[in-house]
């Protein structure tokens, strides 16, 4: 009966010690740009997803360009798989060649603006569903308007 109780501290120490070798680290946000993390993780990229299937589909708009401060519209448009939307997100690459990636909150009318460039700049819009998958549900090239 001695043995019983340090055998049990002990095995309780080793767990213990064996739990905190596993640790998370999390990146601090730079602050200068309006990035998050996602569930899932997904390089500075444009990636290319395949769209969502049409029984669960959801869609974002992306509206052109403004051309007085080159600012782009984005807004999620929902659908019938709306409920099923974990998060949702934009990855703009500037004619520049920066990538941002910005936070889309999955409900319907959400409105994220960015700031684009004088050159071509290329938006996609991504959804990830509870059940992992990620699709794409819009994608868009935008250049400013020639003026004649």
């Amino acid at each position: 009966m001695r043995l019983i109780i340090p055998l049990l501290c002990l095995v309780f120490i080793l767990l213990v010690a064996g739990c905190a070798q596993h640790q998370v680290v999390v990146s601090p946000n730079t602050g200068a740009q309006k990035e998050s993390a996602s569930p899932t993780q997904i390089s500075n990229s444009l990636e290319t997803y395949p769209a969502p299937p049409q029984d669960n589909a959801v869609s974002a708009q992306i509206n052109d360009k403004d051309q007085a401060d080159k600012t782009i519209q984005v807004f999620f448009s929902g659908g019938k798989g709306q409920k099923m939307v974990r998060s949702s997100w934009i990855m703009i690459k500037r004619s520049d060649g920066s990538v941002e990636r910005f936070e889309l909150p999955p409900k319907a009318q959400s409105e994220v603006v960015l700031k684009g460039t004088d050159g071509e700049d290329q938006v996609r819009v991504y959804a990830e569903y509870y059940d992992g998958q990620i699709y794409q549900i819009a994608d868009k090239s935008l250049r400013m308007r020639q003026r004649l």
